[in-house]
């Protein structure tokens, strides 16, 4: 279930996903990966990440915090991020 993931990490041509307590390794690249999930929830933050919104913990500044996970966001999608951690 798309609801159930937390975020995505490119690895090359394969994407991780972070579901729960599992990662699981997908055979495809996460900007094809997103348009075939097709959901609002999910954004880009920067090249090799995409976060679900819904999960979104704390944004402190250059990073994001999920589940403990520090993810960096790229300078090019913090404002549009904040926008909708503000609304969160």
């Amino acid at each position: 279930m798309v609801n159930d993931i937390f975020w995505l990490k490119a690895n090359g041509n394969y994407c991780y996903v972070f579901a729960g307590q599992t990662r699981h390794l997908v055979s495809c690249q996460i900007g094809k990966l997103l348009k075939k999930m097709d959901s609002p929830i999910f954004m880009r933050v920067s090249k090799s990440y995409a976060v679900n919104l819904e999960k979104l913990e704390k944004m402190p500044g250059k990073f994001i915090v999920i589940k403990g996970e520090e993810i960096p966001i790229a300078k090019k999608y913090r404002a549009e991020l904040k926008k909708h951690f503000t609304s969160v």
